[in-house]
């Protein structure tokens, strides 16, 4: 007889994590393809509720597709304008049970599993997003329309679900202290946003790499970049790129470049840490290659914020550490032109974004993060160790000295 696995052992082996609705889950799929306003067309989830866990009401603004895949049958429950009802996901066929259920937009919905464990798929389009998730109102009075099911509503965001109160807030100042530790970690990446730099190859095809070591100050940017790479070879060549910057529902495409280079042969480090030789860097994303207006350097269509530039300064980084010594430089490139797609600027300002509309993609430590405090998906970059950043021989200053 077979031993069925545990739930804990499902979450471990589809490396699940908790959900703000409840039970736990994992996105294995955004579609790189996204609609006018920058969202992917389409999203794929696993969800697994277990004993004692539940799907608490919510809704999205998307039609949502819930898929059966093993375990004890699972009842869905919708609540709309017509009403409430149930429907009971299994594989039992005689009892009614449905391999499938759709839920509209817009529709209040809440799961639970009728046994141990129920791990199902739900694709949901277009994309889900966790800026039009909602969940109901569970603090005071209701505020909002109630369905025939008596439900209270009021928007709620994911970040929202973190957002201590007041009396938790003061009760927080002041936890972490005098408490620090000294650590010494192998890369400093504690949250930017990524950039796909945009350039041009020596026979006129383009590459695109992700980084996240930038910062701006006014039309200039501060890039951070490895002297090896094929980027800093073409920028250096040409004298240009384009900073395209990807919203969060990209995630997906970025992630398809990690551990890619169009360097051939591939450099030494990056052949450690498991990177290939990629030509085609716009097809291998999915993404859209078009024409700068004043460089020769590609924008990538789908990002929501596309910066032109042109290098103004080279500082070689670090050459007073003989292990880092010619592996880093910094470039100071000025900025020639901006484009932004007209979903997040700011009614009434033709030269504000506004800053509720734009949801940048973050890495940090290598794990990719929007305006919300939960990972996005997996990091193919995040599968590399920390360790092997570091060129071989080198310590942390605080080791060293």
């Amino acid at each position: 007889m077979v031993e069925l696995p545990s739930a804990d052992e499902i979450i471990a082996r589809l490396d699940l994590r908790p959900h703000p609705e409840g039970g736990h889950y994992r996105e294995t799929f955004r579609d790189p393809r996204t609609d006018a306003d920058g969202r992917a067309r389409s999203t794929a989830t696993y969800f697994q509720p277990a004993r004692g866990e539940r799907s608490h009401w919510h809704r999205i603004d998307a039609v949502e597709i819930w898929h059966y895949h093993a375990g004890h049958a699972l009842t869905l429950r919708i609540a709309d304008a017509s009403g409430q009802r149930s429907i009971r996901l299994g594989p039992d066929l005689a009892k009614r049970e449905l391999p499938r259920a759709i839920v509209p937009a817009q529709a209040r919905q809440a799961a639970e599993t009728t046994g141990d464990w129920t791990p199902v798929g739900c694709t949901v389009a277009p994309g889900f997003d966790f800026a039009k998730f909602e969940l109901p109102h569970r603090i005071g009075p209701l505020r909002a329309e109630k369905s025939r099911s008596e439900i209270g509503w009021v928007p709620s965001t994911f970040a929202n679900r973190f957002r201590p109160h007041e009396e938790e807030r003061k009760k927080m100042h002041g936890t972490l202290g005098v408490s620090n530790i000294q650590i010494e970690p192998a890369i400093l990446y504690l949250g930017t946003p990524v950039v796909l730099i945009g350039s041009a190859n020596e026979d006129g095809s383009f590459n695109l790499a992700p980084m996240s070591s930038a910062w701006w100050v006014g039309w200039r940017c501060m890039l951070g970049l490895a002297r090896n790479s094929k980027t800093t070879e073409n920028m250096l060549r040409t004298g240009e790129c384009v900073l395209n910057l990807p919203s969060a529902q990209l995630v997906g495409a970025v992630d398809a470049l990690a551990r890619t280079t169009g360097s051939n042969p591939v450099p030494p480090g990056k052949m450690r840490r498991g990177y290939r030789c990629e030509k085609d860097k716009f097809g291998t994303s999915g993404l859209t290659a078009l024409a700068g207006d004043t460089v020769a350097a590609p924008r990538a269509a789908e990002c929501p914020v596309q910066i032109e530039a042109k290098l103004a300064h080279v500082h070689e980084m670090a050459q007073e550490d003989e292990a880092w010594r010619g592996n880093l430089v910094a470039i100071e490139v000025r900025v020639t032109r901006v484009h932004a797609h007209p979903a997040i600027m700011m009614d009434g300002e033709p030269n504000r974004i506004d800053p509720d509309k734009w949801r940048p993609l973050i890495m940090s430590f290598q794990e990719f993060y929007g305006l919300v405090p939960e990972k996005l998906q997996r990091s193919e970059l995040a599968q590399i160790p920390e360790t092997r950043y570091g060129p071989p021989g080198w310590q942390p200053a605080a080791s060293a000295s």
